[in-house]
């Protein structure tokens, strides 16, 4: 079972990632930023993924 701070630590990346999607859609598809945004959401939810498995959250 996950500890408080496991779930706090998962809760803050979901809300990381969330607002990464709101700077996504504000970016023009295709430029090197928008890019770069993208790359940075699939890693952070890669890694999410990994924690939730690890912390059964």
């Amino acid at each position: 079972m996950a500890t408080d701070k496991q779930k706090a630590e998962v809760l803050a990346q979901t809300k990381y990632i969330n607002g990464l999607k709101v700077q996504r859609n504000r970016l023009i598809k295709g430029t090197p930023s928008h890019k770069a945004v993208v790359a940075m959401i699939k890693a952070s939810e890669l890694d999410l993924k990994k924690k939730r498995k690890k912390y059964k959250v």
